[in-house]
């Protein structure tokens, strides 16, 4: 019964009306993209010696340069910036919803 409940609950959270069920992006008010891929090659910096300097796994670092984070780090993008010294909008860059 419990497994039951927790499956209902998960199927909840993704049936919300305004969201995909692939990626979680609400369609009413549009996406935000991460351009973290595009900042770190233009530091010439490896994806090793980024995450060393930013003090992430690469497992983490890769989900942020394939734009397959569900939730923000700010810490993260705090380091991110530091290290790649750039602003937060070299970073993230906002979708309206008419321009997907």
């Amino acid at each position: 019964m419990q497994y039951i409940a927790q499956d209902i609950l998960h199927l909840i959270s993704y049936t919300i009306k305004g969201y995909t069920m692939n990626r979680g992006d609400n369609v009413e008010f549009g996406t935000v993209n991460l351009k973290v891929n595009e900042q770190l090659k233009k530091s010439g910096l490896s994806k090793n010696k980024f995450s060393q300097r930013a003090e992430m796994q690469r497992t983490q670092l890769n989900k942020y340069l394939k734009n397959e984070v569900a939730l923000l780090d700010r810490s993260v993008l705090a380091r991110m910036c530091t290290v790649l010294n750039c602003d937060i909008s070299d970073l993230l860059e906002f979708v309206p919803p008419n321009e997907k």
